[in-house]
Order: C-alpha cells, then structure tokens, then sequence
C-alpha cells in the first residue's frame, strides 16, 4: 500500500474522531509517527493507537509500537511522540 494514501486516510480517521496529531513519515527507518501535544493518556494517546493500530492491521501492514514522551507534569496530559514502525506492506 502507498503510504501517500495510508496518511490520507489516517488523517481522516483522526479527523473524524476529533484527535488532533502532526503526522509524518521517515523512510529510513520506515517509521509514520504522530506528534500529540498536550493529550489525556486514555482519550487521546491510547485512542490514536488504538485506531492507527487498527486501521494498519486491517489493511495486512504490521508494525511495531513505542511512544517517546516529549514534555509531562504528572498530570493525566503529556506531550509525545508514538511511532509505528511499518515492517511490511508499504511501498
């Protein structure tokens, strides 16, 4: 699958779901990454893997999840950095 169109629809189902998130793609490494600034754990962070997680693995792409916390207060929001390393299926 062309990871023009995996962005795409991503952004849609972002969009539709009202999760806000910079998206980019570093071919190197084949890493789609997804920049939240200041989202709750569970109804931001957790929901966009949720969702990206699931969209990749209808459309037969597997990937390896990690997440980089980039700013947190102790609070239930935090700044970070979720990378989903596509291993497959992308071209």
């Amino acid at each position: 699958m062309n990871i023009n169109q995996i962005i795409q629809d991503i952004e849609q189902i972002l969009d539709d779901n009202y999760l806000f998130a910079e998206i980019g793609f570093y071919p190197p490494e084949n890493n789609l990454f997804f920049e939240v600034h200041w989202g709750d754990w569970k109804h931001t962070h957790e929901f966009l893997d949720d969702l990206v997680g699931n969209y990749l693995t209808e459309h037969d792409i597997n990937f390896i999840l990690s997440e980089t916390v980039d700013e947190d207060d102790g609070s239930d929001c935090y700044s970070s950095t979720h990378y989903f390393r596509l291993l497959e299926g992308v071209s």
